[in-house]
Protein backbone atom coordinates (compact mmCIF):
# COMPACT_ATOMS: atom_id res chain seq x y z
CA UNK A 1 0.00 0.00 0.00
CA UNK A 2 1.06 3.57 -0.75
CA UNK A 3 0.32 6.27 1.84
CA UNK A 4 -0.31 9.61 0.11
CA UNK A 5 0.28 12.59 2.42
CA UNK A 6 -1.18 16.00 1.56
CA UNK A 7 -0.73 19.05 3.81
CA UNK A 8 -3.72 21.36 3.37
CA UNK A 9 -3.86 25.08 4.09
CA UNK A 10 -6.35 27.50 2.49
CA UNK A 11 -6.49 25.80 -0.91
CA UNK A 12 -10.26 25.53 -1.48
CA UNK A 13 -9.80 26.50 -5.14
CA UNK A 14 -7.39 23.64 -5.90
CA UNK A 15 -8.12 20.87 -3.40
CA UNK A 16 -11.03 19.10 -5.17
CA UNK A 17 -9.01 18.69 -8.38
CA UNK A 18 -6.06 17.38 -6.38
CA UNK A 19 -8.10 14.78 -4.47
CA UNK A 20 -10.12 13.79 -7.55
CA UNK A 21 -6.88 13.04 -9.38
CA UNK A 22 -5.96 10.61 -6.59
CA UNK A 23 -9.37 8.96 -6.72
CA UNK A 24 -8.85 8.36 -10.44
CA UNK A 25 -5.60 6.38 -9.98
CA UNK A 26 -5.28 3.12 -11.87
CA UNK A 27 -3.19 1.84 -8.94
CA UNK A 28 -5.80 1.38 -6.22
CA UNK A 29 -3.93 0.12 -3.16
CA UNK A 30 -3.47 3.46 -1.42
CA UNK A 31 -4.58 5.52 1.56
CA UNK A 32 -4.88 9.29 1.48
CA UNK A 33 -3.90 11.25 4.60
CA UNK A 34 -5.08 14.86 4.56
CA UNK A 35 -3.51 17.11 7.20
CA UNK A 36 -5.59 20.26 7.55
CA UNK A 37 -3.10 22.78 8.93
CA UNK A 38 -5.60 25.20 10.47
CA UNK A 39 -7.27 26.34 7.24
CA UNK A 40 -9.63 29.30 7.58
CA UNK A 41 -11.35 28.90 4.20
CA UNK A 42 -13.50 25.94 3.06
CA UNK A 43 -10.55 23.52 2.82
CA UNK A 44 -11.32 21.74 6.10
CA UNK A 45 -14.94 21.18 5.03
CA UNK A 46 -13.82 19.83 1.66
CA UNK A 47 -11.49 17.38 3.42
CA UNK A 48 -14.32 16.11 5.61
CA UNK A 49 -16.65 15.70 2.65
CA UNK A 50 -14.17 13.49 0.81
CA UNK A 51 -13.81 11.14 3.79
CA UNK A 52 -17.47 10.18 3.23
CA UNK A 53 -16.82 9.51 -0.46
CA UNK A 54 -14.01 6.97 0.00
CA UNK A 55 -13.01 5.01 3.10
CA UNK A 56 -9.35 5.19 2.01
CA UNK A 57 -9.34 8.93 2.79
CA UNK A 58 -8.52 10.14 6.31
CA UNK A 59 -8.24 13.66 7.63
CA UNK A 60 -6.58 15.22 10.66
CA UNK A 61 -7.37 18.79 11.70
CA UNK A 62 -4.77 20.80 13.61
CA UNK A 63 -3.76 24.35 14.34
CA UNK A 64 -1.55 26.13 11.81
CA UNK A 65 2.08 25.17 12.42
CA UNK A 66 3.52 24.97 8.91
CA UNK A 67 3.96 22.43 6.15
CA UNK A 68 6.89 20.58 7.78
CA UNK A 69 4.90 19.80 10.93
CA UNK A 70 1.94 18.71 8.80
CA UNK A 71 4.07 16.34 6.71
CA UNK A 72 5.72 14.91 9.82
CA UNK A 73 2.32 14.16 11.33
CA UNK A 74 1.34 12.48 8.08
CA UNK A 75 4.44 10.27 8.29
CA UNK A 76 3.53 9.10 11.80
CA UNK A 77 0.00 8.22 10.64
CA UNK A 78 1.07 6.43 7.46
CA UNK A 79 0.24 2.72 7.35
CA UNK A 80 1.53 1.95 3.85
CA UNK A 81 4.76 0.27 2.81
CA UNK A 82 5.54 3.37 0.78
CA UNK A 83 4.99 7.09 1.34
CA UNK A 84 4.15 9.60 -1.36
CA UNK A 85 3.83 13.38 -0.92
CA UNK A 86 1.49 15.53 -3.01
CA UNK A 87 1.00 19.29 -2.67
CA UNK A 88 -2.62 20.34 -2.28
CA UNK A 89 -2.55 22.81 -5.21
CA UNK A 90 -1.05 20.26 -7.62
CA UNK A 91 -2.57 17.18 -9.26
CA UNK A 92 -1.47 13.84 -10.69
CA UNK A 93 -2.34 11.93 -13.84
CA UNK A 94 -4.28 8.67 -13.54
CA UNK A 95 -1.25 6.39 -14.05
CA UNK A 96 1.07 8.37 -11.75
CA UNK A 97 1.25 5.76 -8.96
CA UNK A 98 1.21 2.81 -11.35
CA UNK A 99 4.17 4.24 -13.29
CA UNK A 100 6.46 3.75 -10.28
CA UNK A 101 6.13 -0.02 -10.92
CA UNK A 102 6.38 -0.93 -7.24
CA UNK A 103 5.34 -4.52 -7.90
CA UNK A 104 7.89 -5.02 -10.69
CA UNK A 105 10.75 -2.91 -9.27
CA UNK A 106 10.80 -3.26 -5.50
CA UNK A 107 13.44 -0.93 -4.09
CA UNK A 108 14.18 1.75 -1.49
CA UNK A 109 13.49 4.90 -3.50
CA UNK A 110 11.62 5.89 -6.67
CA UNK A 111 11.88 9.16 -8.60
CA UNK A 112 9.83 10.32 -11.58
CA UNK A 113 9.71 13.42 -13.75
CA UNK A 114 7.16 16.22 -13.57
CA UNK A 115 5.16 18.70 -15.62
CA UNK A 116 5.28 22.40 -14.76
CA UNK A 117 1.91 24.12 -15.14
CA UNK A 118 1.73 27.86 -15.71
CA UNK A 119 -1.64 29.60 -15.98
CA UNK A 120 -3.44 26.23 -16.40
CA UNK A 121 -1.19 25.11 -19.25
CA UNK A 122 1.80 22.78 -19.21
CA UNK A 123 4.74 25.08 -19.86
CA UNK A 124 7.56 22.54 -19.62
CA UNK A 125 8.40 19.09 -18.35
CA UNK A 126 11.25 17.09 -16.90
CA UNK A 127 11.75 13.45 -17.75
CA UNK A 128 14.59 11.20 -16.70
CA UNK A 129 16.26 8.27 -18.38
CA UNK A 130 14.92 5.04 -16.89
CA UNK A 131 17.42 3.35 -14.61
CA UNK A 132 17.35 0.75 -11.84
CA UNK A 133 20.32 1.18 -9.49
CA UNK A 134 21.37 -1.79 -7.37
CA UNK A 135 24.32 -0.31 -5.44
CA UNK A 136 25.82 2.91 -4.09
CA UNK A 137 28.10 3.44 -7.09
CA UNK A 138 25.17 3.39 -9.53
CA UNK A 139 23.10 5.64 -7.27
CA UNK A 140 25.95 8.17 -7.07
CA UNK A 141 26.52 8.12 -10.83
CA UNK A 142 22.85 8.70 -11.67
CA UNK A 143 22.57 11.37 -8.98
CA UNK A 144 25.14 13.48 -10.83
CA UNK A 145 24.60 12.38 -14.44
CA UNK A 146 20.84 13.02 -14.38
CA UNK A 147 21.16 16.14 -12.20
CA UNK A 148 19.08 14.68 -9.38
CA UNK A 149 20.89 17.00 -6.97
CA UNK A 150 18.62 19.80 -8.24
CA UNK A 151 15.43 17.79 -7.61
CA UNK A 152 14.73 18.52 -3.97
CA UNK A 153 10.94 18.45 -4.18
CA UNK A 154 9.31 15.94 -1.81
CA UNK A 155 6.73 15.10 -4.50
CA UNK A 156 7.42 13.03 -7.62
CA UNK A 157 8.89 10.32 -5.42
CA UNK A 158 8.08 7.18 -3.45
CA UNK A 159 9.83 6.59 -0.13
CA UNK A 160 9.95 3.40 1.89
CA UNK A 161 8.10 4.01 5.17
CA UNK A 162 10.40 1.74 7.14
CA UNK A 163 13.52 3.65 6.08
CA UNK A 164 11.96 6.98 7.08
CA UNK A 165 10.70 5.73 10.44
CA UNK A 166 13.69 3.54 11.39
CA UNK A 167 16.11 6.42 10.75
CA UNK A 168 13.84 9.14 12.17
CA UNK A 169 14.00 11.19 8.97
CA UNK A 170 11.83 14.27 9.39
CA UNK A 171 11.19 17.63 7.80
CA UNK A 172 13.00 20.28 9.82
CA UNK A 173 10.25 22.28 11.53
CA UNK A 174 12.63 25.17 12.19
CA UNK A 175 12.96 25.82 8.46
CA UNK A 176 10.54 27.31 5.94
CA UNK A 177 13.08 27.12 3.11
CA UNK A 178 14.92 24.06 1.73
CA UNK A 179 13.41 21.81 4.39
CA UNK A 180 12.16 19.58 1.56
CA UNK A 181 15.51 19.44 -0.24
CA UNK A 182 17.27 18.55 3.02
CA UNK A 183 14.71 15.79 3.67
CA UNK A 184 15.30 14.28 0.22
CA UNK A 185 19.09 14.43 0.62
CA UNK A 186 18.86 12.82 4.06
CA UNK A 187 16.76 10.01 2.60
CA UNK A 188 19.31 9.46 -0.19
CA UNK A 189 21.96 8.68 2.42
CA UNK A 190 19.99 5.63 3.67
CA UNK A 191 19.09 3.87 0.42
CA UNK A 192 20.74 0.92 -1.32
CA UNK A 193 18.47 0.50 -4.35
CA UNK A 194 16.94 3.20 -6.53
CA UNK A 195 14.53 3.28 -9.48
CA UNK A 196 14.24 6.26 -11.84
CA UNK A 197 11.21 6.23 -14.13
CA UNK A 198 11.04 7.77 -17.60
CA UNK A 199 7.55 9.10 -16.90
CA UNK A 200 6.19 12.50 -15.85
CA UNK A 201 2.73 12.39 -14.33
CA UNK A 202 2.93 15.00 -11.58
CA UNK A 203 1.54 18.46 -12.42
CA UNK A 204 3.27 21.15 -10.38
CA UNK A 205 1.53 24.53 -10.37
CA UNK A 206 4.24 27.14 -10.89
CA UNK A 207 1.91 30.08 -11.56
CA UNK A 208 -1.83 30.42 -11.70
CA UNK A 209 -3.94 33.37 -12.81
CA UNK A 210 -3.92 35.36 -9.55
CA UNK A 211 -0.14 34.85 -9.42
CA UNK A 212 -0.65 32.92 -6.21
CA UNK A 213 2.81 31.37 -6.11
CA UNK A 214 4.58 34.60 -7.01
CA UNK A 215 6.56 35.59 -3.97
CA UNK A 216 9.79 37.53 -3.65
CA UNK A 217 9.95 37.51 0.14
CA UNK A 218 13.33 37.61 1.85
CA UNK A 219 13.97 34.64 4.14
CA UNK A 220 15.57 35.44 7.47
CA UNK A 221 19.28 35.06 8.16
CA UNK A 222 19.09 32.36 10.84
CA UNK A 223 16.99 30.02 8.67
CA UNK A 224 19.28 30.38 5.66
CA UNK A 225 22.36 29.84 7.80
CA UNK A 226 20.76 26.73 9.36
CA UNK A 227 19.92 25.39 5.89
CA UNK A 228 23.55 25.88 4.83
CA UNK A 229 24.73 24.01 7.93
CA UNK A 230 22.31 21.14 7.33
CA UNK A 231 23.39 20.82 3.70
CA UNK A 232 27.02 20.82 4.80
CA UNK A 233 26.44 17.85 7.13
CA UNK A 234 24.64 15.83 4.46
CA UNK A 235 27.17 16.60 1.72
CA UNK A 236 29.95 15.33 3.96
CA UNK A 237 27.91 12.16 4.49
CA UNK A 238 27.71 11.77 0.72
CA UNK A 239 31.48 12.24 0.52
CA UNK A 240 32.03 9.23 2.77
CA UNK A 241 29.13 7.11 1.54
CA UNK A 242 29.62 7.55 -2.21
CA UNK A 243 33.36 8.28 -2.35
CA UNK A 244 32.64 11.32 -4.51
CA UNK A 245 35.39 13.13 -6.41
CA UNK A 246 36.73 16.51 -5.32
CA UNK A 247 34.96 18.11 -8.29
CA UNK A 248 31.62 16.53 -7.32
CA UNK A 249 32.11 17.64 -3.73
CA UNK A 250 32.89 21.18 -4.86
CA UNK A 251 29.75 21.24 -7.01
CA UNK A 252 27.57 20.18 -4.08
CA UNK A 253 29.32 22.47 -1.61
CA UNK A 254 29.09 25.57 -3.80
CA UNK A 255 25.50 24.85 -4.85
CA UNK A 256 24.03 24.11 -1.43
CA UNK A 257 26.34 25.50 1.24
CA UNK A 258 27.99 28.56 -0.29
CA UNK A 259 24.85 29.67 -2.14
CA UNK A 260 22.73 29.42 1.03
CA UNK A 261 25.33 31.26 3.08
CA UNK A 262 25.48 34.02 0.46
CA UNK A 263 21.69 34.25 0.62
CA UNK A 264 21.98 34.50 4.40
CA UNK A 265 24.45 37.39 4.02
CA UNK A 266 22.10 39.14 1.59
CA UNK A 267 19.23 38.61 4.03
CA UNK A 268 21.01 40.13 7.02
CA UNK A 269 21.91 43.15 4.89
CA UNK A 270 18.43 43.78 3.48
CA UNK A 271 16.63 42.99 6.74
CA UNK A 272 19.19 45.08 8.65
CA UNK A 273 20.21 42.31 11.05
CA UNK A 274 23.52 44.06 11.76
CA UNK A 275 24.29 41.98 14.86
CA UNK A 276 25.37 39.10 12.57
CA UNK A 277 27.52 41.23 10.26
CA UNK A 278 30.88 40.66 11.97
CA UNK A 279 30.23 36.92 12.15
CA UNK A 280 29.61 36.82 8.40
CA UNK A 281 32.72 38.88 7.63
CA UNK A 282 34.79 36.39 9.62
CA UNK A 283 33.17 33.46 7.79
CA UNK A 284 33.73 34.88 4.30
CA UNK A 285 37.28 36.00 5.00
CA UNK A 286 38.11 32.34 5.61
CA UNK A 287 36.39 31.18 2.41
CA UNK A 288 38.39 30.75 -0.83
CA UNK A 289 35.19 31.11 -2.89
CA UNK A 290 35.33 34.19 -5.14
CA UNK A 291 31.86 34.15 -6.71
CA UNK A 292 30.28 32.77 -9.88
CA UNK A 293 28.77 35.99 -11.29
CA UNK A 294 29.72 39.66 -11.35
CA UNK A 295 27.48 40.55 -8.40
CA UNK A 296 28.85 37.82 -6.16
CA UNK A 297 32.38 38.79 -7.16
CA UNK A 298 31.69 42.44 -6.30
CA UNK A 299 30.19 41.63 -2.88
CA UNK A 300 33.02 39.25 -1.99
CA UNK A 301 35.60 41.77 -3.20
CA UNK A 302 34.11 44.33 -0.79
CA UNK A 303 34.10 41.80 2.07
CA UNK A 304 37.72 40.74 1.49
CA UNK A 305 39.10 44.24 0.99
CA UNK A 306 41.22 45.73 3.79
CA UNK A 307 40.87 49.24 2.40
CA UNK A 308 37.11 49.67 2.05
CA UNK A 309 35.25 51.24 4.97
CA UNK A 310 31.48 51.23 5.50
CA UNK A 311 31.19 47.72 4.05
CA UNK A 312 27.73 47.13 5.47
CA UNK A 313 26.26 50.27 3.89
CA UNK A 314 27.96 49.66 0.55
CA UNK A 315 26.59 46.10 0.46
CA UNK A 316 23.16 47.42 1.41
CA UNK A 317 23.13 49.79 -1.58
CA UNK A 318 24.15 47.02 -3.99
CA UNK A 319 21.65 44.48 -2.66
CA UNK A 320 18.84 47.06 -2.61
CA UNK A 321 19.39 47.84 -6.30
CA UNK A 322 19.48 44.12 -7.13
CA UNK A 323 16.33 43.50 -5.09
CA UNK A 324 14.40 46.11 -7.06
CA UNK A 325 15.49 44.48 -10.31
CA UNK A 326 14.61 41.06 -8.95
CA UNK A 327 11.05 42.08 -8.05
CA UNK A 328 10.47 43.53 -11.52
CA UNK A 329 11.72 40.41 -13.33
CA UNK A 330 10.67 37.67 -10.89
CA UNK A 331 8.35 35.80 -13.24
CA UNK A 332 10.81 36.05 -16.12
CA UNK A 333 13.55 34.60 -13.90
CA UNK A 334 11.29 31.68 -12.96
CA UNK A 335 10.68 30.90 -16.63
CA UNK A 336 14.41 31.15 -17.28
CA UNK A 337 15.01 28.62 -14.52
CA UNK A 338 12.35 26.27 -15.96
CA UNK A 339 14.01 26.45 -19.37
CA UNK A 340 17.38 25.67 -17.83
CA UNK A 341 16.32 22.46 -16.16
CA UNK A 342 13.49 21.17 -18.34
CA UNK A 343 12.10 21.04 -21.87
CA UNK A 344 9.91 23.93 -22.96
CA UNK A 345 6.59 23.16 -24.62
CA UNK A 346 5.39 25.51 -27.36
CA UNK A 347 1.63 26.01 -27.50
CA UNK A 348 0.04 26.87 -30.81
Amino acid sequence: MISIIIPVYNVEKYLPKCIDSILSQTYTDWELILIDDGSIDQSAKICDEYTYKDKRIKVTHKKNEGVSKARNIGITLAQGEYICFVDSDDWIESTYLEDFKVKEQQCDFYVSGALYDTYNKVYSYKKYKEKFCINQVEIRDEFFEQDLLSNGYPWGKLYKSQIIKDNNIKFNENLTINEDHIFVFQYFSYINTFYITNTAGYHYTVFDYPGRKLSAKINNYTELKLAAEQFNLIINQFKLLWNITSKQYETLYNTFVISKRLSAFRSLILLKEKKYFKEELTYWNKQPYTGCNKYEKLILCIIHSKFIYGKYYLCYIIYSILQQRYRKTYERLIYKDLNRRSIKITHG
